[in-house]
């Protein structure tokens, strides 16, 4: 019977061992995937937020671009509408 009890708690060391393995492997990869997801997400906001300056930066450049093209239109409007005008007769 003794020996029966001594390979009982072997086998539980042994398992206890594996267990804590696992244990320490699973915490190792958890930690750096977590670490690695957590760096992917600060460089994904960083591009965002580039991406959302770029966006900007863009608008105001179509924002100016109308009000040019806006004068233009006008202002060759206003010289054809004023160069096909008749002098009024007095």
């Amino acid at each position: 019977m003794p020996a029966d009890s001594t390979a009982n708690g072997n086998a539980m060391k042994l398992l206890w061992w594996i267990v804590g393995a696992l244990w320490a492997v699973m915490m190792y990869f958890g930690t750096t995937t977590l670490n690695s997801l957590q760096d992917q997400v600060k460089e994904n906001a960083k591009l965002t937020t580039k991406h959302e300056s770029d966006i900007g930066y863009i608008k105001e450049n179509i924002v100016s671009i109308n009000a040019k093209l806006d004068l233009l239109i006008r202002d060759k409007y206003s010289a054809k509408s004023s160069s096909t005008t008749l002098p009024s007769s007095s």
